[in-house]
């Protein structure tokens, strides 16, 4: 009697390599994108994994390669298109290059943001992006410790790799622009979470330029 419970065999590489009609050692360096793969051997492999439902083991190959093909990025919100429109364009160029993202939000909290790093460093990625360079005192100790590559974005900061904008710098030259055009009377209507150095860092410009 046949269990109708019982789960269907997963598709495997050897699955795919019969159905194409070339070896297993073909079929794995069409899923790597080598480009040493003739293209009507390269058809027939994206044509079988397609008919078969092939879906590639990520735990193995990470096993494997010791890349799991993921980066990580952690941002303060995804409420205001401020992150969400870079995001799309970040994921877009990376997915070019074979990469998937995985995202998570810190809600403007350095504890919620360390927590949310050693999980994504838990699930083997690669890279990671962070947003400014204001963080829990322990985050660099564990991202230095783990050997991963990180980049902050939106504020420039000389202790690690960063690419943003000096925001003390562009808000001073906006208000000596103004000083300039005679204007004499300045309010600021901020939002400042404690661990939002962009924030601070526009504020200090300001008054620095008054």
């Amino acid at each position: 009697m046949s269990d109708k419970s019982a789960q269907p065999a997963r598709v495997s590489l050897e699955d795919v390599a019969r159905r194409s009609g070339v070896s297993t050692a073909t079929v794995s360096r069409v899923l790597n994108g080598s480009s040493s793969v003739k293209q009507s051997r390269r058809e027939a492999v994206e044509r079988a994994c397609e008919e078969l439902g092939y879906v590639i083991n990520r735990a193995a190959r990470t096993l494997a390669s010791r890349r799991s093909m993921t980066i990580g990025a952690v941002v303060p919100t995804l409420a205001t298109e401020t992150f969400s429109r870079p995001l799309a364009t970040f994921q877009q160029k990376i997915h070019q290059s074979g990469y998937t993202l995985l995202l998570a939000n810190s809600d403007f909290d350095p504890d919620t943001e360390l927590k949310e790093v050693n999980k994504l460093v838990e699930y083997g990625i690669d890279a990671l992006m962070l947003v400014g360079n204001s963080h829990h005192p322990r985050l660099w100790e564990r991202i230095t410790q783990q050997n991963i590559p990180c980049i902050q974005t939106f504020s420039v900061d000389d202790r690690h790799p960063s690419v943003g904008y000096d925001n003390e710098q562009a808000a001073g030259e906006l208000t000596r622009h103004l000083l300039a055009l005679g204007h004499q009377n300045f309010a600021l209507i901020v939002g400042t979470p404690p661990s939002n150095d962009r924030v601070s860092d526009r504020i200090t410009g300001t008054r620095q330029a008054l």
